[in-house]
């Protein structure tokens, strides 16, 4: 079993930083995917060609379209690549949502016809289910591993995550679940609790497996602009400059914004029908 270590750069700051980071780290032997966005890197590993592919879709707070000029260049990368084995690695999705939007799961689907043959998502900071399309793994979100929560009430799902070993010969894997201590270290866990994480995954695999828009956007984006609103009342009122109050103005615009609105509007029409 071959087990591999994807470095994604999602890069802020100068473009000097981000080249003397990426120059470091290839000085000590570590492939890197990015800063471009989206990347692809060659290695051949065990005499096999393999490509690394990462994106970074920034979706949160600043909307980017998963079916956008960004993620046609993705797929155009796939089409294009001669190599035995297509890994991507994703910066995608919602913080704190223990389910994929339905647009992930449409991206990924696609990124697969085009030859991917393993996605691996991250950045919501909780672990989300695993779904096999085509003989195909995708890993919504592996969760935290060793990161300082920056929140000041974790959950549950902010505490455990799980990560994945891939066999690149005959594409098998196999997800390794852990726990997170108090000083945001990942440990290794008993037999008792990994089957009760696995559990936890199998729950979460099928709600993504299932998942469609309005289930999704009733739950999972509800609690998220709830989430993301307190984040930025706490960012402005608490001595935000002119620009910050200008990206919360921005953020409240966003066309997913909107949709909400409407739809807590009709939410609000219709609970005054019923009353009435």
């Amino acid at each position: 079993m071959l087990a591999f270590f994807l470095l994604s750069i999602i890069t802020f700051g100068t473009v000097g930083i981000r080249a003397k980071l990426v120059q470091a780290l290839e000085h000590r032997g570590k492939v890197v995917i990015g800063p471009k966005n989206p990347a692809q890197s060659h290695i051949i590993l065990d005499g096999l060609d393999v490509d690394f592919f990462s994106a970074f879709f920034s979706l949160p707070r600043f909307r980017v379209s998963y079916n956008g000029s960004r993620a046609n260049a993705l797929e155009q990368m796939l089409l294009n690549s001669k190599a035995h084995r297509k890994i991507v690695n994703l910066h995608w999705g919602y913080e704190h949502s223990d389910t994929p939007a339905p647009f992930q799961r449409e991206l990924a689907h696609r990124l697969i016809d085009a030859g991917a043959d393993i996605i691996i998502g991250h950045h919501p900071h909780v672990p989300q289910g695993e779904e096999i399309y085509k003989g195909k793994h995708i890993y919504y979100s592996l969760g935290n591993f060793n990161f300082w929560q920056f929140d000041t009430k974790t959950t549950e799902n902010n505490r455990w995550g799980y990560m994945v070993n891939y066999d690149l010969v005959s594409g098998d894997t196999k997800t390794i679940p852990y726990r997170i201590n108090k000083n945001y270290q990942p440990y290794r866990i008993s037999c008792e609790e990994e089957a009760d994480l696995f559990s936890k995954l199998n729950h979460l695999s099928e709600a993504a497996s299932n998942v469609n828009f309005r289930k999704w956007f009733k739950m999972e984006y509800a609690s998220w602009y709830r989430y993301e609103l307190g984040v930025w009342k706490k960012l402005c009122f608490g001595g935000g400059s002119p620009l910050l109050w200008l990206k919360w103005f921005a953020w409240l615009c966003m066309s997913m914004q909107f949709k909400y609105y409407a739809y807590v509007m009709q939410s609000k029409l219709q609970f005054i029908g019923q009353r009435q």
